[in-house]
């Protein structure tokens, strides 16, 4: 059991997603009630994700989430996420009526673990306006959004109150808990650790909020790229003239 799961850990690090086995095959070979395999195929369908490659990806998720759900019992965090890539895939793939549910799903099971107003489950609950958006349930929608829109609002008018130092902690806990669970360079670990550093500028704490900034900035030429309007915003407040002290060069 050892060398096969060793074997499947090779596969997934060496980002060779073209073998396309059947997750049934896969049973034959390692196992099935194994936790270790399970999130193997987890990282697997995140490689597949990240080439686009949604339908493998969708089977890879569809069966750790299975593995987790019947070893486990319980609900898991970890069980949580591979429900919300589940989920995003099925988005991405087209599959709006498929996507709902469980999104749906993993955004009651964050809320019960982590709170309402958590960075991930509002994440979800993003991801579920747009599903019920496209399938044109524009009053669910819209519901859905007004809920989101509030609960980011209030952070937000901590730092327009002055409450600087309670914003900070919202936006430090968001980017750490982004950065975590799907790397510094996801979209939402970037808008916070932006957010983080906007914290710290309006509060003056100016060598903390260029440090940040600038991180914010690197990472959104790699995703967003250089003429995103996010990436020459960010760009003209690190060239203010509290924040730059000689400009902003690029590499």
């Amino acid at each position: 059991m050892g060398e096969a799961l060793y074997e499947l850990q090779k596969l997934v690090k060496a980002n060779k997603p073209s073998v396309k086995l059947h997750p049934k095959e896969y049973q034959q070979l390692y196992g099935t009630d194994n936790l270790d395999v399970a999130w193997s195929f987890f990282a697997w369908g995140e490689t597949l994700s990240k080439q686009g490659d949604f339908a493998e990806a969708v089977d890879r998720f569809q069966y750790a989430y299975e593995r987790y759900k019947k070893i486990n019992g319980a609900t898991s965090e970890d069980e949580l996420k591979i429900l919300y890539s589940l989920g995003e895939a099925l988005y991405q793939q087209g599959e709006f009526a498929k996507a709902s549910p469980i999104l749906q799903k993993a955004y009651i099971g964050y809320k019960n673990v982590r709170g309402a107003n958590d960075p991930i489950t509002l994440r979800c609950l993003s991801w579920l306006g747009n599903s019920h958006l496209e399938k044109g349930e524009y009053a669910i929608a819209a519901q859905t959004f007004e809920q989101l829109y509030q609960a980011c609002k209030q952070t937000f008018v901590l730092l327009h109150q002055g409450e600087f130092t309670k914003a900070i902690e919202k936006f430090q806990l968001a980017y750490d808990g982004f950065k975590e669970d799907w790397g510094e360079n996801d979209q939402d670990a970037l808008r916070s650790l932006s957010a983080l550093g906007m914290g710290f500028y309006y509060q003056g704490v100016y060598v903390e909020a260029r440090q940040t900034l600038r991180r914010a900035y690197e990472g959104y030429k790699i995703v967003f790229g250089l003429d995103d309007p996010d990436t020459v915003e960010l760009r003209s407040i690190l060239e203010d003239d509290m924040l730059s002290e000689k400009g902003l060069k690029d590499d």
